[in-house]
């Protein structure tokens, strides 16, 4: 079996309510309105599908994509 395809997408998903975080005091603190989610579908040669997936409350969810994206999706590959 090998990894064929490897998919990326970044969801923003509001919160029902805000709420604060210890990393977002300060100030350029303010309320936390949503969560980034990097989600990663692998699919084999066979047709067998996995599905993983992270949160993080504040930044770095674009850079966190583009390094699942450009250097970790290449390394399972085949």
């Amino acid at each position: 079996m090998r990894i064929e395809k490897v998919e990326i997408e970044l969801l923003r998903l509001p919160l029902p309510r805000a709420m604060m975080s210890g990393s977002s005091s300060g100030a350029n603190g303010g309320p936390v309105t949503h969560i980034n989610m990097p989600v990663v579908v692998i699919t084999t040669d066979e047709g067998i599908r996995g599905l993983g997936y992270a949160w993080s409350l504040l930044g770095g969810a674009t850079a966190t994509k583009r390094v699942l994206q450009d250097d970790f999706a290449p390394l399972l590959l085949g």
